[in-house]
């Protein structure tokens, strides 16, 4: 601030605070581990973290919960049938369970998103994905030809 002398007045107050990180992860491959920030620590509040899981074309994502301690009166993670969170919704889950049922993909990928609020931070999830095999077949039927995706 810069003054030139003649008056006095209040002047001004301010306050900073840095933007925390981006809590945003791509995980690619036929395999992988992921957990919430912080575990087995408390999570964060007031925050949104998300993971884009991709495996290989012509392989769907198979994910399992290895443990879950989320706050239900806030807190929740979602999971998409594909690259964001547009896509179709295929699990909501919360509370607390060491091992739960886990949910697969129709395509190669899945998003998964953690979603927190002010209160009641708690030691999040830990997960793992795999990928689970489709077969493509083709068939020759006269001068068209029909692939088959068996699933």
């Amino acid at each position: 601030m810069t003054t030139d002398g003649s008056e006095t007045r209040k002047g001004f107050e301010a306050r900073f605070r840095a933007n925390p990180p981006p809590c945003e992860w791509m995980l690619t491959g036929e395999s992988g581990e992921f957990k919430s920030p912080n575990f087995p620590g408390n999570y964060p509040s007031n925050s949104e973290c998300t993971w884009t899981i991709t495996v290989p074309e012509h392989q769907k994502v198979s994910l399992q919960f290895q443990s879950l301690d989320i706050d239900c009166a806030g807190d929740f993670i979602e999971v998409h049938d594909g690259s964001d969170g547009s896509a179709r919704k295929i699990g909501h889950f919360c509370g607390t369970a060491d091992s739960i049922m886990g949910v697969n993909s129709t395509g190669n990928q899945m998003y998964v998103k953690l979603t927190t609020d002010g209160s009641n931070q708690q030691e999040g999830f830990e997960a793992k994905f795999n990928t689970i095999e489709t077969a493509g077949k083709s068939i020759c039927l006269g001068l068209f030809q029909l692939s088959l995706l068996i699933i």
